[in-house]
């Protein structure tokens, strides 16, 4: 049986692919903002906390990890780096070190956004295309694609 684990189930994308996987799998939903949702769990955190990931790895034991978790908004983004970096790097590196404990190897489904890729006539990006971030939002996401461990090095680690 699947089971789904969506980081970030009070956002715009996390909580539509949550609420649309629950109808038929089961789904753990994590994020800071309390939520009851009908017909999944939400687990209230910190994903920078990585006791609190652990905490959610063991619980949800996951075949599937939707990564749409962090701050989003470009003007808070801007105006706190720190933040921004804790917010958006932190709780990934932390997940993927968690996992690497555990004898867990879900699929990672990892959201990106066009602000990695700069201003460009491109509609669709991959992995390999040259990052070019235009602000400190897309400079979040694009250093995942950089440090150790990242998503992707998970993923060619972890490749049936």
């Amino acid at each position: 049986m699947n089971k789904f684990l969506v980081l970030g189930d009070t956002g715009y994308l996390g909580s539509y692919i949550a609420n649309f996987l629950s109808k038929t799998e089961q789904v753990y939903g994590v994020s800071r903002s309390e939520f009851k949702p009908n017909n999944f769990t939400h687990i209230t955190g910190d994903l920078s906390d990585k006791s609190f990931i652990k905490k959610v790895l063991k619980v949800a034991s996951p075949t599937h990890i939707f990564i749409f978790s962090g701050l989003a908004n470009l003007e808070a983004c801007e105006s706190n780096i720190n933040n921004a970096l804790t917010l958006n790097c932190l709780p990934v590196t932390n997940l993927i070190e968690e996992l690497d404990k555990t004898e867990l190897s879900p699929q990672l489904i990892f959201s990106s956004t066009i602000y990695v890729f700069g201003h460009t006539e491109k509609k669709v990006y991959t992995e390999e295309d040259h990052s070019s971030p235009v602000n400190i939002y897309g400079l979040t996401k694009a250093c995942l694609l950089y440090t150790s461990p990242s998503p992707r090095d998970y993923a060619w680690a972890h490749m049936p």
